[in-house]
């Protein structure tokens, strides 16, 4: 497995904590899962409407910050 560099923003850490601690796994394990289901998202809604699939994830990437 490749380790990639992100940085997550202060909201997002609590919320990666609280998440992984709720579910007894850890955070990398949950971030890991976000990610993977993000990803999952973004491909459906880009096979259907490529500007669509742009736009929600321009949108959750400035959210995210």
């Amino acid at each position: 497995m490749k380790q990639i560099n992100v940085r997550f923003g202060d909201a997002q850490r609590l919320k990666l904590s609280d998440m992984a601690s709720t579910l007894g796994m850890s955070e990398s394990d949950v971030a890991r899962a976000a990610l993977y289901i993000g990803l999952n998202e973004i491909t459906s809604m880009a096979s259907i409407n490529t500007d669509r699939g742009i736009e929600f994830a321009s949108l959750n990437a400035v959210k995210a910050k």
